[in-house]
């Protein structure tokens, strides 16, 4: 057991090794007791009672790492990982997520380390700036899994962001989307907004094809896999063969498939954000289309392929789903589906049966 003494150059850490012997903490000494008793914490966390008696004499107390430290190291162990490191926009997400907890981490003092994260802090970051907390919660949860480092289940629960709208929000009616269909239509837009109804892709796929990626002899078009951003390739229903074929004729293979309406700045393509965020076409989507958002249509897509409503012959399967998302697994899409289960089982009443 390890425990700590004042001393008249400050606090230092005190224990006995396996043969008996008292040990202390090497200088400097630790400037405050709160941190040597998170020292001390420290090294009873890494070196157990059981194992330290079977060690050798000069066990040290390791000072815990501050945020800032776990967040480099978090982010140095993300861009090891060839998998990670695969997806589109990989780098600036590890980027801005270590940046951003960084920063957040400076309101429990420079030096900040995860044992200074209070409850209340961590709640009021949640409710101000959710993404951050998500992005602190997950380096500290690597912490704690590959460093040990201590952290209180509370603030761990407290950081952990609320449910989005659009995963809270119920499903679109034919009625909403027809009526924002013929928006788009008058905004010139109608191919893309018929694209992400019928077939479910994320909007940050849209943003990224271009005109080389549709094959409009096979009536065919590839869009990029969720994740890694392997292509897949897909059928096309007649009536987006004649919009998509509108869309490409006479322009090079690298231009982009779908355009915004112009503006002042002359903007030729739905931007992408550094960190993969298709933020330009979704604000423009609740502007304009659909207030509650674009991921709303995507939910409505894949609602009606389950369903088998038109324009499908037959409900498909969720690996048949998956043949037009793009989606790497099942679970991705299950997702989606989950909503209009809960929203089914909401509308149901008790029924006693047989009376």
């Amino acid at each position: 057991m390890a425990w700590i003494e004042k001393r008249s150059h400050g606090w230092v850490v005190r224990w006995r090794d396996a043969d008996g012997v008292a040990r202390i903490s090497p200088p400097p000494a630790y400037g405050s007791k709160g941190d040597a008793a998170a020292a001390a914490r420290e090294f009873e966390q890494r070196v157990p009672p059981v194992k330290r008696r079977r060690d050798r004499p000069g066990q040290t107390p390791i000072a815990p790492l501050t945020i800032a430290a776990l967040a480099a190291l978090w982010h140095a162990a993300q861009v090891d990982n060839d998998e990670r490191m695969r997806r589109p926009g990989a780098q600036a997400y590890i980027d801005a997520a270590r940046d951003l907890a960084i920063a957040a981490a400076k309101r429990w003092g420079e030096a900040a380390k995860p044992a200074d994260v209070t409850l209340d802090g961590a709640a009021a970051l949640r409710r101000k700036v959710p993404r951050t907390a998500a992005y602190l919660r997950a380096i500290l949860r690597w912490a704690r899994d590959h460093h040990g480092t201590a952290l209180d289940p509370r603030v761990f629960t407290a950081l952990r962001p609320p449910p989005s709208k659009r995963s809270t929000a119920g499903l679109l009616t034919e009625r909403q989307v027809k009526a924002a269909l013929a928006r788009a239509r008058r905004r010139s837009q109608l191919p893309i907004f018929s694209c992400l109804s019928t077939y479910g892709w994320r909007p940050i796929t849209a943003c990224r094809l271009t005109v080389g990626d549709v094959d409009l002899k096979r009536r065919e078009i590839t869009i990029d896999r969720k994740h890694d951003g392997t292509p897949h390739t897909h059928p096309l229903f007649p009536c987006h063969v004649a919009q998509l074929g509108a869309l490409v004729k006479g322009r090079a293979d690298d231009a982009p498939l779908f355009r915004p309406p112009r503006s002042k700045d002359g903007v030729d393509r739905w931007r992408v954000s550094k960190g993969g965020s298709a933020a330009m076409l979704a604000v423009w989507f609740r502007r304009n289309l659909l207030p509650v958002g674009v991921y709303n249509l995507k939910r409505f897509a894949l609602s009606r392929m389950a369903s088998g409503a038109w324009p499908w012959r037959a409900p498909l399967s969720i690996p048949d789903v998956r043949l037009y998302t793009g989606h790497k697994a099942d679970a991705m899409v299950m997702r989606y589906l989950r909503t209009n289960t809960e929203r089914a089982r909401s509308l149901m009443a008790d029924f006693p049966g047989g009376q």
